[in-house]
């Protein structure tokens, strides 16, 4: 699930820059398809962060998750265009927001709500089977 959007982008980059970024076909627009691209895969990455700790996706989108998405699908977009001049501060702003995914994974840092583990409660699971899945019926285990 898409976590931001292209107004989202905006906010930090301009529509010119965007542009230059994303049409290497010169066709003096925005190509929309490469930045859901990379929006696309930095959802993927905080998915795959936050799967078994948060039930997914997540919604609402907490602003945190809109903030990490944004910075990484940036991070994304010059990197596939202009990989010989990304700069530290970019790496480093990078970094950062693995690092706040990370923290999250281990639980230091929470979205707020329940977790999957919280609903669950200590000790159990969650699954997405419901008991017209089961193989055998209850009778049937019971004489086992």
């Amino acid at each position: 699930m898409p976590y931001c959007d292209l107004e989202d982008l905006k906010q930090d980059i301009s529509e010119t820059e965007l542009q230059q970024l994303t049409d290497d076909e010169r066709l003096g627009a925005v190509n929309e398809e490469r930045i859901n691209a990379a929006i696309g895969a930095a959802g993927d990455l905080i998915d795959g962060f936050l799967r078994g700790r948060y039930a997914l996706p997540l919604d609402p989108v907490p602003t945190i998750i809109r903030t990490i998405a944004k910075e990484i699908a940036i991070y994304r977009i010059f990197l596939r265009k202009k990989r010989q001049t990304i700069t530290k501060e970019m790496t480093d702003n990078y970094n950062a927001q693995i690092r706040l995914l990370e923290k999250m994974q281990r639980g230091e840092i929470t979205l707020g709500g329940e977790t999957p583990s919280e609903k669950a409660g200590e000790g159990s699971y969650r699954t997405n089977r419901k008991s017209t899945d089961r193989t055998y019926s209850k009778d049937v285990l019971e004489k086992m």
